[in-house]
């Protein structure tokens, strides 16, 4: 397996709450994505994303290279589940899940020629791009479509709804805040999988991918809304979607906007090798 490329950039223009991260070694390739919060949760003076994000970065170091892909995201849970019972909090955690850290991962592992990707993360395999979109991240975009729409028909410009993001993001607040409910929960229409200290594997959640020896794969977070087999063309393709849709709202439609003062509506990763 051998390491391409990789770039990793934050939303923010302090790289230090970027909660996105990569992790290459001989047996593993991954990229990570920290799920933002909005509660204003931290731990030690770190996100619950980036907080999560480190800890399955480092859990990934120590696991076997034989691992399956079931057992790889069981270890990789338990390292955010060991992180609360050493703060004392794992029971708190457990009733409430707002008060979680949690991220998705797309993994490569070298010895089983598979890539793993649970949630928000995807791999471009060949010509192929595979990864899963939750159902209550569909809702939330369509109904934030809506709105945008509804104002613009009465009379706002897009450059107006850029400086009132956080107006749109209130008004979206009905929808956004049921969904930690749904978080590892068992609902068969709105259940879907993260790495919180609780994983409950969903199918709707996980896609395993056979990669043939020899074939080059690339890796990206949900901070991407196309992936290509190079940087290059992926890194194009984003600024002439945010270029053209930087409300997020048309092309792509997405739970956020590119917000005043940021460079993107979310982190981004990037990680391509050949395997």
């Amino acid at each position: 397996m051998e390491l391409i490329e990789t770039f990793i950039k934050g939303k923010r223009p302090d790289q230090e709450r970027c909660e996105d991260g990569f992790f290459f070694s001989p047996d593993f390739a991954a990229v990570i994505d920290g799920c933002t919060t909005r509660s204003g949760l931290e731990y030690g003076g770190k996100s619950p994303g980036r907080l999560a994000m480190e800890t399955v970065k480092d859990a990934l170091s120590k696991m076997p290279r034989d691992i399956s892909c079931l057992d790889a995201l069981k270890m990789l849970d338990k390292a955010i589940a060991d992180f609360y019972e050493a703060e004392g909090m794992l029971c708190s955690a457990e009733k409430n899940p707002a008060l979680r850290i949690a991220c998705y991962v797309a993994i490569y592992s070298d010895e089983r020629h598979e890539a793993w990707c649970l949630g928000d993360c995807g791999a471009l395999v060949g010509d192929t791009f595979y990864a899963t979109h939750k159902k209550v991240d569909i809702l939330h975009e369509e109904y934030r479509s809506y709105l945008i729409r509804s104002m613009l028909l009465d009379g706002a410009s897009e450059e107006e709804l850029l400086c009132r993001q956080g107006k749109i993001r209130k008004l979206c607040d009905s929808v956004s805040c049921l969904q930690k409910k749904f978080q590892n929960s068992d609902d068969s229409e709105y259940g879907y999988s993260v790495l919180d200290g609780f994983l409950r594997i969903l199918p709707s959640s996980l896609v395993v991918v056979s990669v043939p020896k020899g074939e080059s794969i690339a890796l990206a977070t949900d901070g991407y809304m196309e992936v290509f087999p190079s940087l290059e063309q992926t890194e194009k393709r984003h600024a002439e979607i945010l270029a053209e849709d930087p409300l997020c709202y048309r092309i792509h439609k997405s739970v956020k906007g590119v917000e005043e003062g940021n460079c993107s509506f979310d982190d981004r990763t990037y990680l391509r090798i050949m395997t």
